[in-house]
């Protein structure tokens, strides 16, 4: 990033309060917010990988996003052993409170990172629909391996070219 003239941060408040609220709860809980936070990585490193013109950070991006996608699989099958004897109805509560945190969360990384999207040409909708496309993945993963249904067509889905590619190009209105 200095190569590119990026200035560095070394604290910022959003991570310091996600690493408080990870501390603060139970093992799921702490789960659920460090993958919130892999989620939003996805969409925002492609988004930097498209903005930059650097053959060196565009391959950083390409290999964080190889690893957060390895990251969410492995806490896929952490949350569903974690919810593995909870009842269903529980487990779908749990997934729609995890939903709003991650909304909120989305709309914080917009403003705070906003800049990087819109370099990539992403509208806010487009980062949320790939944000979401993620989680509803995972949500997918940790409910059929609760149930012990057969998880191999979502491998499939976690190939880089099914995730939609929404920017502003699409006409999804900002």
């Amino acid at each position: 990033m200095q190569r590119e003239g990026i200035p560095a941060s070394r604290k910022h408040w959003v991570d310091t309060f996600f690493r408080h609220l990870r501390v603060l709860a139970g093992l799921e809980l702490s789960l659920r917010v460090l993958v919130s936070a892999e989620i939003i990585a996805v969409p925002y490193y492609r988004a930097l990988r498209a903005a930059t013109s650097s053959f060196l950070l565009q391959a950083i991006c390409s290999e964080i996003l190889g690893d957060e996608a390895a990251h969410l699989r492995y806490q896929a099958s952490m949350l569903a052993r974690l919810g593995a004897q909870r009842a269903h109805w529980v487990d779908r509560i749990i997934s729609r409170v995890h939903r709003l945190f991650l909304l909120a969360t989305c709309y914080v990384v917009w403003v705070e990172h906003g800049q990087v999207f819109r370099a990539a040409g992403y509208s806010r909708q487009g980062f949320l629909t790939e944000a979401f496309w993620e989680f509803n993945w995972l949500d997918r993963a940790v409910c059929r391996r609760l149930f012990g249904a057969d998880i191999g067509g979502l491998q499939d889905e976690r190939r880089q070219d099914s995730r939609p590619r929404l920017t502003a190009a699409t006409g999804i209105p900002d």
